[in-house]
């Protein structure tokens, strides 16, 4: 049986599996801080780009920009 202080994370499980991920996640963290944006925008970001991470097993292409310039 699991007890609460044995919970491995998703965020965890990225940031231990995942090259980059630890650096990115943490990144992302401090600019959340400085920008005083809500904890639950960490929560919920942080756990879906997690899942992403494991997924593909890499971060680099979840830090790219998500569209290219408009000329």
């Amino acid at each position: 049986m699991w007890k609460k202080t044995e919970f491995y994370g998703v965020v965890a499980q990225a940031q231990d599996m995942v090259p980059g991920f630890r650096e990115g996640y943490s990144k992302f963290e401090q600019q959340v801080v400085l920008k005083r944006l809500s904890k639950g925008l960490l929560t919920n970001y942080g756990r879906n780009v997690a899942h992403l991470a494991l997924h593909f097993g890499r971060w680099s292409m979840l830090n790219a920009p998500l569209a290219a310039p408009v000329r």
